[in-house]
C-alpha cells in the first residue's frame, strides 16, 4: 500500500495488482459513530476507486511540461490580445525581450508600445480584421528599427483565432533571414570576380525600359583585348586581376547611378540613363589615361580595351536596339586594335621571355644560330630558315605559364612536377595560336618534345609523323643544354654532348638530321 500523507480523514492510497503489476488509486475516507453513552459504535469507511482522474492528471501535468519545454526552444515571442489590440497574456521567454519587461505588457495597447511604429499598429489591425473575416490565419513582416547590434530588426507576425474574441499572435525575429536574403540577392545580381552587376541584372534593366523613349539614354560596350593570352601565358589568377581593373577603371568613369555591368568573359556594359555623346566621349579619353597610367607599371602584358558607346535619340524601339549599335562600335575598334597591336605582338613575347628569365643566358641565340644551320645543311629555302629562326626563339614560350616553384627548382623534378613541365608545350602552342605573327608555327611548337621512336609528348607520335622543324629543334636543344651548365649538373664537353646525341639516334632522334647534325659540329 502506498499513502499520500493526506490527512487520516482522507488518504489517497495506491494499491498495486500482484499478478499484474497495475496500480490502482483510491481515495478512502472514515466516519466513526458513537452511541447514547458516547462510546465508539461504529466506523463507516468509503472507498472511491480514483485511478482514472490520477491518470489523467499524470497526462495533463506531462502536457503542461511538453508544452513548456517546446515554448522554451523556441525563439518566439507569444502574446494573446483581444480584437481592440489590448494585451491579456504574453510569453517572452528566451527572446531579444528581457524578462522583467513581461509585467509591462499586460492591460497595455499595442498603439502604447513605444517601438512599435504607427505604421505597424495599422498593418497589425487590418490583419486582425482580415483573421475575424475570414478566420484563416494571417502573416504579415515588420521592421521595427535598431532594437539589437545597431541594425534594423525585422520580424514577422503570425495571427491566429484563439477563442471568439482573442487572437494569438506568434511574432518571431527574423533579422538573420532577412540578411541571407540579401546577401542571396546581391550574389545573384552581382559578378564574383568584379562585383560589378552581372550579365542577368543588366538584361533585366534593359527590359524594364521596353517601348520607352530612348532619347539620353547611353549605352557603353568594352572589351578586353587578348584577355585570352593573359589567360593562356601569366595563369587565370592574373587574368582576373585584369578584368578587376578593367572594372575599376569603369567605376572610375562612370557614376553610382550608372548601371555598370560584366556581361561576358571579358566584356562590359555600362547604362548611363542621362547622357549626350560628347560626355560619353570624354568618358572614353579618361578611360584610356587611365589605361596609359596603370601600363606605365612595367606590365608583361599591357592591359588594352576596345570601346563603342552611342547614346538613344527617340528613333530606337528599346535599349537593345542601342546596345546593339554600341556593340558593333566597339567591334570596329577591337579590328583596328588588332591591326595596330600586331606588329607588338613579338616585342610582347620577347620581353615575357626576358622578364621570367629561365633560359641560360645565350640560349636563344645559340638555338637559332645551330638550328639555322642544320636547315641550311639539309637544304631547306630561306623563307623556312628563318621561320626555324623564329621557332628556336620561341620554342619554350610556354615556360611562362609554368610555376616558378617548378620552373626555378635547383633539382631534380619529382613525377608529378614533370608532368606539369610538359604542359608547356600545350601552353605554348596556345600562346602562339593567339599571335598572328607565330601561328604558323604554333603546330612545331606543340610537338617539339615528339621522340623518333614514339616515346615523346604530347602525342606519341613516330618518325616523319613529327614536323621536320621539331626534330631539328629536338637535335639543338638536346645539345645546348648538355653543353651548358644546370642547376643540378656541370656541362659537357662537346664531344661527349655529341656522343649522347648518337647513342639516341633511331630512339629520341631522327637518324638522318643526327648524321647531319655531327658533320656540322
Amino acid at each position: 500500500m502506498l499513502s499520500t500523507g493526506k490527512p487520516a480523514r482522507e488518504q489517497i492510497i495506491g494499491i498495486r495488482n500482484p499478478d499484474n503489476g497495475d496500480l490502482r488509486w483510491t481515495m478512502g475516507d472514515h466516519e466513526p459513530e458513537f452511541d447514547e453513552a458516547g462510546k465508539l459504535s461504529k466506523i463507516i469507511v468509503t472507498i472511491v476507486d480514483i485511478t482514472d482522474r490520477k491518470n489523467s492528471e499524470k497526462a495533463l501535468k506531462e502536457s503542461e511540461n511538453r508544452l513548456g519545454a517546446f515554448l522554451k526552444v523556441i525563439p518566439d515571442m507569444f502574446f494573446l490580445l483581444d480584437r481592440k489590440g489590448n494585451l491579456i497574456d504574453n510569453y517572452i521567454e528566451n527572446t531579444m525581450i528581457p524578462s522583467h519587461m513581461k509585467a509591462e505588457f499586460l492591460g497595455k495597447n499595442i498603439k502604447d508600445l513605444y517601438f512599435v511604429a504607427e505604421h505597424i499598429v495599422e498593418l497589425a489591425f487590418l490583419n486582425i480584421e482580415k483573421l475575424f473575416e475570414t478566420g484563416e490565419i494571417q502573416t504579415f513582416e515588420f521592421c521595427s528599427g535598431k532594437l539589437k547590434f545597431n541594425k534594423d530588426t525585422f520580424f514577422e507576425a503570425r495571427l491566429v483565432l484563439c477563442g471568439d474574441d482573442t487572437v494569438l499572435a506568434v511574432v518571431r525575429d527574423i533579422s538573420l533571414r532577412k540578411e541571407s536574403e540579401v546577401k542571396l540577392y546581391n550574389m545573384s545580381i552581382h559578378d564574383t570576380p568584379t562585383n560589378l552587376y552581372n550579365r542577368n541584372y543588366f538584361d533585366h534593366t534593359l527590359d524594364k525600359y521596353q517601348n520607352t523613349d530612348t532619347s539620353g539614354m547611353g549605352i557603353v560596350i568594352c572589351d578586353i583585348d587578348g584577355l585570352k593570352l593573359v589567360n593562356d601565358t601569366l595563369g587565370h589568377a592574373v587574368g582576373d586581376d585584369y578584368l578587376k581593373t578593367a572594372a575599376t577603371i569603369l567605376c572610375e568613369c562612370f557614376g553610382q547611378n550608372d548601371v555598370v555591368a560584366r556581361i561576358g568573359g571579358d566584356e562590359f556594359a555600362v547604362l548611363v540613363k542621362h547622357t549626350t555623346t560628347e560626355e560619353l566621349s570624354a568618358e572614353a579619353s579618361k578611360m584610356d589615361k587611365l589605361l596609359a597610367i596603370i601600363n606605365s607599371e612595367e606590365r608583361i602584358i599591357p592591359l588594352s580595351m576596345s570601346l563603342g558607346y552611342a547614346v538613344g535619340d527617340g528613333t530606337q524601339k528599346d535599349l537593345k536596339a542601342l546596345l546593339k549599335i554600341a556593340d558593333n562600335l566597339m567591334y570596329r575598334e577591337k579590328l583596328h586594335h588588332r591591326q595596330s597591336e600586331k606588329s607588338k605582338n613579338i616585342g610582347i613575347l620577347t620581353k615575357m621571355l626576358e622578364v621570367r628569365d629561365f633560359i641560360t643566358e645565350g640560349h636563344g641565340d645559340r638555338m637559332q644560330e645551330l638550328s639555322g644551320k642544320l636547315a641550311e645543311a639539309i637544304n631547306m629555302s630561306k623563307n623556312e630558315i628563318k621561320d626555324m629562326y623564329l621557332f628556336a626563339q620561341f620554342h619554350d614560350i610556354g615556360k611562362v605559364g609554368i610555376p616558378d616553384r617548378i620552373l626555378f627548382k635547383p633539382g631534380r623534378l619529382t613525377k608529378e612536377e614533370i608532368n606539369e613541365m610538359k604542359l608547356h608545350t600545350e601552353i605554348g602552342y596556345r600562346i602562339a595560336e593567339s599571335s598572328p605573327d607565330l601561328m604558323h608555327i604554333s603546330d612545331w611548337i606543340l610537338k617539339h618534345h615528339e621522340w623518333w621512336d614514339g616515346n615523346g609528348y604530347p602525342f606519341k607520335l613516330k618518325g616523319e609523323e613529327i614536323p621536320l622543324q621539331s626534330r631539328i629543334l629536338t637535335i639543338v636543344d638536346a645539345f645546348d643544354a648538355m653543353t651548358n651548365n644546370r642547376p643540378y649538373r656541370k656541362a659537357l664537353s662537346k664531344e661527349e654532348a655529341l656522343a649522347e646525341i648518337v647513342k639516341f639516334k633511331g630512339t629520341q632522334f631522327d637518324p638522318t638530321l643526327v648524321d647531319k647534325f655531327v658533320e656540322l659540329i
